[in-house]
């Protein structure tokens, strides 16, 4: 707190460039990661009705279900750039200070080192820990409101729309993988 106290005094503040760059990155944080993984969380649900099935019936079973999903489903395309600071050698790779390297969250989450089963959907996987939002400095800040907000759009929907049903084929439907990967379109049947 003291550093920020001192920034304030010495007039030490964002450049133009700087507030549009964390506007954007609070537009694309707070909106368009939670609506793709909410239909991503959704679409994967409904792949295997007894899924679905399964949260109706015991809705308790949603938080657990909402980090398997987040572990499960694809987050991105790309990885999380990082510059290293210092030389270093990774599995016989010479990485030099400077250059940039991408961790692969994706594969992480799927890693048979870290995980039993790791391409099985498991609603009830205990003691889970993905590292979809990121892991230490680099940790997701709104991590705890995106789970609220899957979360409380999985159980409006189990309760809601407990015959839930994809209105097309899982195979048929057209992903947007880009930056934050996601559904062009849900298309569901209410019952």
């Amino acid at each position: 707190m003291d550093e920020l106290v001192r920034a304030r005094e010495e007039g030490d503040r964002l450049s133009q460039e700087e507030l549009i760059a964390f506007g954007v990155n609070l537009l694309v944080a707070g909106h368009e990661t939670s609506a793709n993984q909410i239909s991503s969380c959704v679409a994967t649900l409904l792949r295997r009705l007894e899924n679905w099935a399964r949260l109706v019936d015991n809705p308790d079973l949603v938080p657990s279900a909402i980090e398997e999903l987040l572990r499960f489903n694809r987050f991105s395309e790309v990885g999380q750039l990082r510059v290293a600071l210092e030389d270093v050698e990774l599995h016989g790779v010479q990485i030099k200070a400077g250059e940039g390297v991408m961790a692969a969250l994706n594969s992480a989450n799927r890693d048979p080192r870290a995980y039993d089963a790791p391409d099985e959907l498991r609603l009830d996987r205990p003691d889970n820990k993905h590292l979809s939002f990121g892991f230490g400095p680099h940790f997701c800040l709104r991590a705890q409101l995106a789970r609220i907000e899957l979360q409380e759009s999985l159980l409006a929907l189990v309760r809601r729309f407990p015959r839930l049903r994809l209105a097309k084929p899982a195979e048929d439907l057209e992903w947007r993988r880009v930056l934050v990967s996601g559904l062009a379109e849900l298309p569901v049947n209410l019952t």
